[in-house]
């Protein structure tokens, strides 16, 4: 049995202990700046591998597509697999099986395809980090019209077959002109030359006719060939069929008598190959294709994976290649950015297609960026950018490989028209996934403010929610959960380190909606499901890193918030956007002119549980507060305390001097005397007398270190 074999549906993939298997890979040509030079022995960098398959890792990839490249081609009939051996050990190490793809070089000779695919099938025979064998990336017409076939498998394609049957198109003497043009295969003798022509005028025009039908039908070429009005056509397809079937005994035969452990299948990015009968020799199929980034291509594409699916309903059928890129042209002077948010969605629709509707997997083209071609639209289809910096694909596959079940049962997606292009819901088990703009049925509403997606999951008696990022979600969620109980009203929470604390209460059989703020997890409950925290003890002790002051960017505030910074030691941040969904307790000193009301609410709407505005004298109300020992105004001001009868004051401490070092900032010297860079402020509250603003420190400057609060 395989390691990785076919399971009982003849839909999926198992893994060797019968566990369903998804494939959720990338295809990988080596690191940005050595793209399809990996192998290269000047090029060859197991540092820089090992790298990009724990970047695939990270992104919950569990499987990585390699290619037999010219360089390594060279290795291995030199017996040399020093190279290969180390990067499957790498893959292995990383929890990535191997989809080897051979001949990246498109050798026609077969015999001499196979002889290197053989040995190396037999070398890794017993691997079980080897996903399949890939015999060819994407071979077309010329590939199988012109290939040197063993005299064992004669091509019905290099015979007179099409001719005796359609009649010449091209006369042998013009076949002999147009092979000294150099538009027929000069290694052609000049009856094959005659033979090939002839065939590729016919299978232009079986082309032709079939896109014709086609767009007529609302179907595609696949089901043309498989239709009673392709019947003109019958005889192309069975010497196609022939030709493939060739094709594959003399590639496809040397493997598995060298390996029978492995599965073995073919990159097709012709539709005009891939559905043809003869495709039943492999273990399952291999389809390779792109769209540019609508929803009518988004609706082709899927329309050619569906139509193969059913031309093979017992074999498994993946996509070896799918992606969009990040740039408009393939002409720099003219190329335009399109947004990474854009393609992570349409590539995201794409997998939820494959997973709903029982296919086997997917591979994106590619891991990385490259900056070794001069085409935009080529260099520019990585789940990486250039410098390692993920884009949004990145968490959504990562995502996708926590949440999704095991592909035993497929799941529901629904794509509709939005104002990027297209938005969808997938159910899949437990797990609902809504993608796009904005998306809207009976039962949601998912609006972000850019294009993101947002996650729910049915989770027993009530939903957990959150989103890639921000954006409005509303639902109905007696219609998700059947045993809802209408008659109780609707809690929502956040979930801030495992405490679910309550936001806001909606009321029964009314729909619940709220701002998700990326990251952030959610919970919706029924009434009284999760016991709402007790009012607020009247001493409130934060963990470290829960509470955090918010400050008007501006001098005052900081001087006047001083003395509360060192009693109660917060976080202190001078940016509104950052405190959202960071600190449970927040106290803003600002008045509403400097931060307003609606970016407090947005705060609370996150998961704040206490935001106190110090508005007003700020310095009276700050020293009320420390007097009285209480962080918050919003907290009940605790019982009088008899104060202690006081000791004798000690002599104020010598002030401690630093001198600035090259490199230094204030931060950096808060770190190095009090052992928080946060503290700064002390520092330069204390150095008024020299320093105008933080950041005019220089070297050689002695400033005054006050005592750690």
């Amino acid at each position: 049995m395989s390691f990785i074999h076919i399971a009982s549906n003849k839909r999926h993939l198992n893994t060797r202990s019968g566990r369903p298997f998804f494939i959720l890979g990338a295809n990988y040509e080596g690191y940005f700046d050595r793209a399809w030079r990996m192998w290269d022995d000047n090029k060859f960098d197991p540092d820089l591998i090992t790298l990009d398959f724990g970047k695939m890792a990270e992104a919950g990839l569990n499987a990585a597509r390699l290619f037999v490249l010219p360089a390594l081609e060279r290795d291995l009939r030199a017996n040399n697999f020093g190279k290969l051996d180390r990067v499957l050990q790498l893959a292995a190490d990383h929890k990535l099986l191997v989809l080897l793809t051979f001949n990246d070089s498109h050798t026609l000779n077969l015999n001499r395809a196979a002889q290197l695919d053989a040995k190396i099938a037999a070398r890794y025979k017993d691997d079980p980090i080897i996903l399949a064998w890939d015999l060819e990336n994407e071979p077309v017409f010329y590939n199988f019209a012109a290939a040197v076939y063993p005299n064992e498998h004669p091509a019905p394609l290099q015979t007179s077959a099409l001719i005796d049957h359609y009649g010449a198109r091209v006369s042998q003497s013009e076949a002999i002109e147009l092979q000294r043009q150099r538009r027929i295969p000069g290694h052609l003798s000049p009856a094959l030359a005659f033979y090939y022509i002839n065939a590729l005028r016919l299978f232009i025009e079986f082309n032709n006719d079939a896109l014709v039908w086609a767009r007529q039908q609302s179907k595609t070429l696949v089901d043309y060939i498989y239709s009673p009005d392709s019947a003109h056509w019958h005889k192309l397809i069975e010497v196609l069929n022939g030709t493939v079937s060739a094709w594959l005994r003399a590639r496809r035969t040397p493997v598995r008598n060298a390996d029978p452990n492995h599965l073995i299948t073919v990159g097709y990015n012709w539709l005009h190959f891939a559905a043809l009968p003869a495709n039943r020799r492999l273990d399952f199929q291999e389809f390779h294709k792109y769209g540019s980034a609508s929803l009518a291509k988004f609706k082709q594409l899927t329309a050619a994976l569906d139509s193969l699916q059913r031309a093979f309903p017992n074999h498994p059928l993946m996509m070896g290649e799918f992606g969009y890129t990040n740039q408009s042209s393939a002409n720099p002077a003219v190329s335009r950015a399109v947004s990474a948010e854009k393609t992570a969605l349409f590539e995201s629709a794409l997998l939820a297609h494959l997973r709903a509707n029982d296919f086997a997997g997917g591979m994106k083209w590619m891991l990385n960026d490259v900056d070794t071609t001069s085409n935009p639209y080529e260099a520019s289809f990585g789940i990486y950018r250039l410098g390692d910096r993920a884009k949004p694909i990145k968490s959504l596959l990562s995502h996708f490989n926590r949440t999704w079940p095991a592909p035993s049962t497929g799941g529901v997606l629904r794509v509709l028209q939005d104002r990027v292009g297209l938005a969808y819901r997938l159910d899949l088990g437990e797990e609902i996934t809504l993608g796009g703009g904005v998306f809207q049925d009976e039962n949601f509403s998912w609006q972000a403010d850019d294009i993101a997606a947002c996650f729910v999951t049915r989770q027993g008696d009530h939903l957990q929610a959150m989103a890639q990022g921000r954006g409005h979600l509303a639902l109905d969620p007696w219609e998700i959960l059947p045993n809802w109980d209408t008659s109780r009203q609707s809690v929502l929470y956040r979930i801030a380190n495992g405490v679910p604390i309550e936001l806001a209460r909606f009321p029964a059989a009314e729909r619940a909606e709220w701002t998700l703020q990326p990251g952030v997890v959610y919970r919706l409950a029924q009434g009284e499901a999760i016991k709402p925290p007790p009012d607020e003890d009247p001493d409130i002790i934060p963990n470290p890193g829960e509470h955090v002051v918010l400050l008007a960017n501006s001098n005052q505030p900081l001087r006047l918030s001083l003395p509360y910074i060192r009693k109660f030691l917060p976080d202190f941040s001078f940016a509104p956007s950052h405190v959202a969904g960071r600190w449970i307790y927040v106290t803003v000193v600002a008045s509403p002119a400097q931060i307003s009301d609606e970016t407090l609410d947005t705060i609370r709407s996150a998961g704040a549980h206490i935001v106190d505005r110090i508005d007003g004298d700020i310095e009276v109300i700050l020293k009320q507060l420390i007097a009285q020992n209480r962080r918050f105004l919003s907290a009940a001001e605790p019982p009088p305390i008899e104060p202690p009868v006081e000791p004798p004051p000690e002599p104020p401490p010598e002030v401690e001097t630093c001198t600035v070092r090259p490199g230094d900032s204030l931060s950096r010297i808060a770190l190095r005397f009090y052992g928080k860079a946060s503290l700064w402020p002390i520092i330069f509250e204390a150095n008024r007398d020299v320093l105008d603003s933080p950041g005019l420190i220089r070297p050689g400057m002695v400033l005054k270190i006050p005592p750690k609060p």
